[in-house]
């Protein structure tokens, strides 16, 4: 667990998220359910949250668990690309190292390609430099 970030830098987070909305960590206890000493021992980076306690900690400081969670790197942000792109992913993991990085080069031309062309409306030789 804890993809996102580490125990120390969790903590110090919470805190900060805790004391942006003035609470101190009785008041976060209160709100969350969980003990002042369990607050605190999260915010110095003494212990590592169980997903109950993450939970109850997104309860208390008003977010949705999921984005908390999210947040956290507990679970999978959802997904918003688009079908086409969720393919593209899906079948670059059936490919060796060598060909992604093929894929990444055309996509870096498609890119600069891209960026290149004149705008819809403009002509190229009418309009003056």
């Amino acid at each position: 667990m804890f993809d996102t970030m580490n125990k120390i830098e969790f903590g110090t987070w919470i805190q900060q998220e805790r004391e942006k909305k003035g609470f101190s960590q009785s008041e976060l206890a209160r709100l969350s359910g969980l003990n002042r000493s369990l607050i605190n021992n999260v915010e110095s980076g003494v212990s590592q949250p169980s997903l109950d306690t993450l939970k109850a900690l997104s309860h208390g400081l008003g977010y949705p668990t999921k984005m908390f969670l999210e947040f956290l790197g507990y679970i999978p942000a959802e997904d918003s690309a688009s079908p086409k792109k969720r393919e593209l992913l899906e079948r670059l993991k059936n490919v060796d190292d060598t060909t992604t990085q093929l894929v990444i080069d055309v996509l870096d031309a498609a890119v600069r390609n891209q960026q290149r062309r004149v705008p819809e409306g403009i002509n190229p030789k009418t309009t003056p430099r």
